[in-house]
């Protein structure tokens, strides 16, 4: 068993209902670069994409030429047959693990995500982004659905 000192654990102390409340708004408000990519796919029509691996990667390596500051942190390796980001990857396996977009057999063609789930998302994500980034995520939800049906 480990032993504490008794001058550790003076400093140690609950949080205020005031520091808990600060805790809580920026953990609400912290945004991660993927909450970016679900919240742009929560905006196209209809309620699948394509599970191209080859199409989504491509199109998320365009968008962050476009758009650095929503994507800056996907690192593509471009040394393949078309770009490939591992982190984009795991973001799509954490989107499947929460239920937020499912993908079904027998080809597995498509992702789907039904207009409850949309609403959910965008409710969710909808004060992590600020008015401009907002009609950006719009233009790149608008320019992914373009890029992915080509």
């Amino acid at each position: 068993m480990y032993k504490v000192s008794k001058p550790l654990l003076q400093k140690q102390r609950r949080l205020t209902e005031l520091e808990k409340g600060e805790l809580s708004k920026q953990i609400k408000s912290y945004k991660s670069q993927s909450d970016a990519v679900l919240y742009a796919f929560a905006l196209l029509p209809g309620d699948k994409f394509p599970a191209d691996e080859k199409k989504i990667h491509t199109a998320f390596y365009k968008l962050k030429e476009a758009y650095p500051e929503f994507f800056d942190s996907y690192s593509f390796d471009t040394n393949g047959t078309c770009p490939y980001s591992e982190k984009l990857e795991q973001s799509f396996f954490f989107f499947m693990q929460s239920g937020c977009i499912s993908i079904i057999g027998p080809w597995f063609a498509n992702y789907y995500m039904d207009q409850k789930m949309k609403d959910v998302v965008l409710k969710h994500l909808d004060d992590k982004f600020s008015p401009e980034e907002k009609t950006k995520l719009k233009d790149i939800s608008v320019k992914l659905q373009d890029l992915l049906n080509k």
